[in-house]
C-alpha cells in the first residue's frame, strides 16, 4: 500500500523536537513525515523561503501533505503563489496569520514586515486561488495572531477552534493531533490538478466530521 509523505514547517524561532509526537502519529497513520528546516528568524523574505520549499516539494516526485504552524503556513501559501504546480495533496495550517497579524509591527524584520495586514504579500496571498483540501486551526484569543480571526481562513475546508488562548496549543493537543491525522488520511479530491490518488491508510477512530469543534 502506498503511503503519503508529510512535510511539517515550524513557525518563527522554531524549536527542535516539539513536533516529535505529532510526527510519530502521522508516520504511523499516513507515511514518512519530516520537518522542513528553513530560516525561521524573520530576517529572510517569504519569497526566498518559498522558493526553497518549492524545490524540496518537487524533489518528492509525488503528492505530499503539508502542515504549517504559524509563519510556516505563510511559507507554504507563498510557495503555492510562486508555483501552483507544487504537488500538495492536503494542507493543515495551525494558527497561521492568513490575513496578517498586528503583532508583526512589534518585530519590524524583513520577513515579519510581510506579515503586516496591509503588506503586498498579504494582498497577493488573498487573491491566490487555493483548490487544496485544507484544515485550519484558530483561536479568537490568540496572543500572537491578532486579531485571532486572521487564522480562520475562509478558503479552508475545515476549521478547528482552539479554546485556550495559547498560540502553541495545536502543537501540544493530542485531540487536535488525531484530527489532523484523520484529515490527512482522507482521500484527496480527484479534481485537484496536481494530485494522483492512491489507496488511503486506515483512519483512527476519532472522527473529524465536525469542523467547528472546540478543542
Amino acid at each position: 500500500m502506498t503511503r503519503t509523505p508529510t512535510l511539517i514547517l515550524d513557525g518563527i524561532w522554531a524549536k527542535r523536537g516539539r513536533f516529535d509526537r505529532l510526527r510519530q502519529l502521522l508516520e504511523f497513520q499516513s507515511g514518512p513525515t519530516e520537518v522542513f528546516n528553513y530560516n525561521t528568524t524573520g530576517f529572510i523574505a517569504f519569497e526566498t523561503l518559498a522558493a526553497q520549499l518549492c524545490k524540496h516539494l518537487h524533489n518528492y516526485n509525488k503528492p505530499v501533505n503539508v502542515l504549517g504552524f504559524s509563519m510556516g503556513g505563510i511559507v507554504i501559501r507563498t510557495a503555492h503563489l510562486l508555483d501552483p504546480s507544487i504537488p500538495i495533496r492536503r494542507a493543515v495550517f495551525l494558527n497561521t496569520p492568513h490575513a496578517g497579524s498586528i503583532m508583526s509591527y512589534i518585530f519590524p524584520l524583513p520577513g515579519t514586515r510581510q506579515l503586516q495586514p496591509t503588506s503586498h504579500l498579504m494582498k497577493q496571498l488573498a487573491a491566490d486561488d487555493w483548490p487544496i483540501p485544507t484544515l485550519a486551526t484558530w483561536s479568537p484569543f490568540d496572543p500572537i495572531v491578532v486579531p485571532g480571526r486572521s487564522a480562520k481562513w475562509p478558503k479552508a475546508t475545515q476549521h478547528i477552534r482552539c479554546a485556550p488562548c495559547l498560540h502553541n496549543w495545536p502543537i501540544w493537543s493530542p485531540k487536535i493531533h488525531h484530527k489532523i491525522a484523520n484529515f490527512l488520511a482522507q482521500p484527496a479530491l480527484a479534481s485537484h490538478p496536481n494530485v494522483t490518488e492512491w489507496p488511503s491508510t486506515p483512519q483512527l477512530s476519532l472522527s473529524t466530521q465536525n469542523s467547528a469543534l472546540r478543542t
